[in-house]
């Protein structure tokens, strides 16, 4: 299914680019790379955005000292944590304060 998304949208925008040989100025494999990127962008599944969020947590983490529970700040977000819940549609939730 993706691929035959990814096959039309492709063929849309030969469709729409022929013939088109003075474009103002306008970079076409840059046109092109922004059709893919949206098409990217809405056939994003929810593995794909939860993969994507993870990887930028841990890089998050690797880069930035986390608060200890036992800082006020840990303290104040044990506070907040409790009270929003630690379990989202499934998914442990982690919270630190960086």
């Amino acid at each position: 299914m993706k691929n035959t998304k990814l096959l039309l949208a492709i063929a849309t925008s030969a469709a729409l680019l022929t013939g088109c040989q003075n474009t103002h100025g306008i970079d076409t494999n840059m046109a092109i790379s922004s059709g893919l990127n949206a098409y990217k962008a809405a056939t994003l599944s929810d593995a794909d955005a939860k993969a994507i969020a993870n990887q930028g947590c841990a890089e998050m983490d690797s880069g930035n000292q986390v608060a200890s529970k036992s800082s006020k700040y840990g303290k104040r977000l044990a506070k907040i944590a409790k009270a929003l819940g630690n379990n989202i549609n499934g998914t442990p939730v982690n919270y630190r304060f960086i």
